[in-house]
């Protein structure tokens, strides 16, 4: 794993960005969608925390399997795209998020996306979020064979970005997300305005989205 990087010898040209509890309110709505359609398909009866602690193990057809314990086929995955479609018409950007779009757009950073969901749930909560044409870069779990923590999703995103992983920070609430910057050799920036727990580790801390602008023009 390489080391995280120093911010005094650190120049950072592009920021991704991981998605559900990071840009967009979505981490109630989104987790339901798994629980109706487990049920749906007479799998066990979960509540959201339940998906929660597993549902960053990959994409949504890794993470149905696993929960179903059985393959999963094309009939399963249209279960869940019509009831994900319907929990995430409500998302929303979390407060400051397009002012920190703003600001890091008039910085000329370079913008991507990168998330354990499937590229299409991913472009559709942006989309429903007013955000889908903010970002140069969207990479979904379905992109890349390894999920977090490992680099590879985030080192697909700086590669569309045409930028090395050392000149990107990525921004994320969860502990996968900082542990998969450190892999790559990214900034690695806790998003800590979703309500999840503060997580310990050596990484940059963000209060708000308008702090990450703050913090790196430092």
């Amino acid at each position: 794993m390489s080391p995280t990087p120093n911010r005094a010898e650190l120049t950072v040209d592009a920021v991704v960005f991981d998605l559900d509890g990071t840009l967009v309110d979505s981490m109630m709505c989104a987790p339901q969608a798994y629980a109706d359609t487990l049920r749906a398909l007479g799998g066990q009866n979960l509540s959201v925390n339940d998906v929660l602690a597993e549902w960053h193990i990959g994409p949504t057809s890794v993470v149905l399997e696993h929960f179903l314990g059985r393959p999963v086929g094309a009939d399963d995955l249209a279960c869940f795209a019509q009831r994900f479609e319907a929990a995430v018409a409500v998302v929303r950007p979390f407060d400051g998020v397009v002012a920190m779009l703003d600001a890091m757009a008039r910085d000329e950073r370079r913008l991507a996306v990168y998330t354990t969901a499937t590229k299409w749930a991913a472009e559709l909560m942006l989309a429903v979020a007013g955000l889908q044409d903010r970002f140069s870069s969207i990479v979904g779990g379905d992109d890349v064979t390894s999920p977090k923590p490992a680099p590879d999703g985030l080192e697909l995103a700086c590669q569309q970005l045409g930028v090395v992983p050392s000149s990107a920070c990525y921004v994320g609430d969860a502990a996968v997300d900082l542990e998969c910057a450190k892999a790559a050799g990214a900034l690695p920036i806790h998003a800590a305005w979703g309500g999840r727990p503060v997580v310990p580790g050596n990484h940059l801390v963000a209060h708000c989205p308008l702090e990450i602008v703050e913090l790196l023009r430092r």
